[in-house]
Parts: structure tokens; sequence; C-alpha cells
């Protein structure tokens, strides 16, 4: 169970500051108000880890109230108190203006899930090189940060030298046997230039 602090931190910011330094952690979590902005505490760990709180409380239901608490951030990282009272009234006008900053927590974790999601589908989609460079001739034909042709000059080389033979196996079967397998002839014929073209668009040099 937490331990309240009845001590509160000093108004002033510079005397906050000090005083949190010097405070030493005990067996159980202590919290320390603020005295400055309603609802800003202090929480102190056992391991000694002193991380900023705002209190605030939300409606929910029909005329039911709960309190939350949403973490600022930690003094030890770099958030003094000034800067954390700062944030922490930010946070109390955007709560009275009907944000949650629970509820925007939790939706920025559900589209971070979201996206990681999406980022596995679209490799797991990836199953052939054919598939790879059908990708790739797309991010070329970019008009902003692709190739000035298009990539047609690209997508050619690459058909001639990789695709037309290694275009259907999948990307975990591709070995450096493969790899080598498409260089190898370019250099043997002395075409070193197109070996070097060969070699960069296997990478996805754009």
């Amino acid at each position: 169970m937490a331990v309240k602090n009845r001590e509160l931190l000093p108004r002033s910011a510079d005397s906050a500051d000090k005083l949190i330094r010097k405070l030493t952690p005990g067996q159980k979590d202590t919290y320390i108000q603020d005295s400055t902005v309603t609802g800003l505490v202090l929480r102190v760990t056992p391991s000694g880890k002193k991380i900023w709180h705002l209190r605030y409380t939300v409606q929910v239901g029909s005329g039911q109230w709960i309190g939350r608490k949403h973490s600022l951030g930690a003094f030890c990282d770099g958030l003094r108190t000034r800067s954390a009272r700062e944030l922490a009234e930010e946070w109390r006008v955007r709560i009275r203006q009907g944000e949650d900053p629970q509820e925007e927590k939790k939706k920025l974790a559900e589209m971070r899930k979201a996206e990681h999601l999406r980022e596995i589908a679209e490799r797991q989609a990836l199953r052939t090189l054919n598939d790879v460079a059908a990708v790739y001739a797309t991010k070329l034909a970019n008009k902003t940060s692709g190739h000035d042709d298009g990539g047609i000059h690209a997508m050619t080389i690459l058909q001639n030298h990789l695709l037309g033979r290694f275009g259907s196996i999948p990307i975990k079967e591709f070995t450096r046997q493969h790899f080598f397998a498409a260089v190898d002839p370019v250099l043997a014929a002395g075409h070193n230039s197109m070996a070097n073209s060969v070699l960069l668009y296997m990478f996805g040099d754009n």
C-alpha cells in the first residue's frame, strides 16, 4: 500500500527540485503532493524512481465520476518540477475539455498494435521475389522519392538477371547460391558495371 507524505513540494520549482533530489526511497511507494498544481503528485518508488503523476476524475456512465492517474514522466529522466507543472496544467485543461489521458493512451496503443499487425501482414504477403519486386517497383515509380524514369531501367535489370530465373522462389528459400548465380554470369562476361547495377538493385537502393 502506498504511503502519502504529508509534506508538500515547495512552490518554488528550484526549491522543489532540490528537495526531490534529496528524497530517499522507502519500503513502499511514497506520494508527495505538489503545492501549486492540483492533482500533481510525485511518486517515489522503493527502487528510487521518482515519477510524476496527475490525478484527475472523469465522468463515466450516467453521472458517475471515477478517479484516475496519468503518468507524466520521471524526474530522473529530466522532467523537472517546472516542466512537470506545465505539462500537468496542459492536461488539466484538456481534461476539462473532455479528453482523458488514459483513453488517449489506449487509443495510441491500439494504433501501434494495428500498425504492427499491418506490417506483419505485409511481410507475410511478400512470399516470393516477384512479390517483393512488385512493391519495390511501386516505390521506384513514386514521383517524389522514386527514380526519374519510374524505375523502368532498374526493374528491367532485375527482370533480366534475377527475376526471370528466381522470381518465383519463396523469400525464405532464396540463398547465397541464388545470389551468386545471378551475378557471376554477368561478371564472367566482363560486364562489371552491369554486375554492380544488379547488386545495387537487388538490395533495393533507390
